[in-house]
């Protein structure tokens, strides 16, 4: 089997891959910028399963606070929203922008 340091260019997320990471609350964009953000990363020792490591890199992602996945609930109008949930969303919000410096 061979080891690597950088994820091979030729890999891909599989489309069981791709549901697991749906799953997680990942959105089609985000996915696409961290497989690249993944691809590029440079390993301090060598790896051998790219599908663990994407695994673990977006768990991980999560765990840190660099990736945010989408809570999944179904869309609705701002009418919708109770006065409750309008100001969870905002202190959530803030809460994120507090990690960015922001």
């Amino acid at each position: 089997m061979a080891r690597f340091y950088f994820i091979p260019d030729e890999w891909e997320v599989s489309e069981s891959l791709l549901k697991w990471t749906k799953d997680m609350g990942l959105t089609d964009k985000t996915i696409r910028d961290e497989v690249g953000a993944f691809k590029d990363h440079q390993y301090k020792r060598p790896m051998m399963k790219p599908d663990a490591c994407w695994r673990n890199w977006v768990r991980n992602g999560i765990k840190w606070g660099s990736i945010v996945p989408v809570v999944q609930r179904e869309y609705r109008t701002v009418e919708e929203v109770s006065e409750e949930q309008k100001a969870e969303d905002i202190r959530k919000w803030e809460e994120q922008m507090k990690r960015f410096g922001k």
